[in-house]
């Protein structure tokens, strides 16, 4: 049971390094696109109509996708004052707990971000300037959930056995 969660932790992790580097690509491509669209706008006096709709999309990927690599990485904000003041084994119950309860809020996330996109391929929603259905962005909020979830049950096992983590990951 450890070997396989300790597995499960590792290629969770490998997802994230994965989706990081794929968001690197987007935040690449938003930014030609976005010097495209002010270029022509301002250059050519004819704005592209698909640029402020694509843009929006792929920082709704840039938003929610990386959120698991942030949290693996520890690079969110964090308020340390008291958790540094503490030992480190009571930090890592806090941690744990912190974790377990990060990911009961994305899964709720998920379930609602699944409610929407759903909602929005029911009633056809689709975007005003390219008309492409609403759903497809939208489910980027479950699957960025999701990942958020699997990286937060991550960091409790790495919170439960963190001597073989630091093995692995050393």
């Amino acid at each position: 049971m450890k070997r396989t969660l300790l597995n499960l932790a590792r290629k969770v992790r490998a997802v994230n390094t994965f989706l990081s580097i794929v968001t690197a690509w987007i935040l690449l491509a938003m930014t030609c696109i976005v010097f495209y669209a002010t270029l022509m706008r301002y250059g050519f006096d004819k704005p592209p109509i698909w640029t402020n709709e694509t843009s929006t999309f792929l920082l709704l990927f840039v938003t929610f996708v990386p959120l698991g690599f942030v949290m693996q990485h520890d690079r969110h904000m964090i308020i340390d004052l008291v958790i540094d003041r503490m030992s480190k084994e009571t930090r890592r119950v806090v941690n744990i707990c912190n974790a377990f309860m990060a990911a009961g809020l994305f899964a709720l996330l998920a379930w609602q971000g699944v409610r929407l996109a759903k909602m929005a391929f029911s009633y056809q929603w689709v975007s005003m300037e390219m008309n492409i259905p609403l759903g497809y962005p939208y489910l980027l909020v479950p699957i960025g959930s999701i990942v958020m979830v699997l990286t937060c049950l991550s960091k409790v096992i790495d919170g439960l056995w963190p001597e073989d983590t630091e093995q692995k990951q050393g």
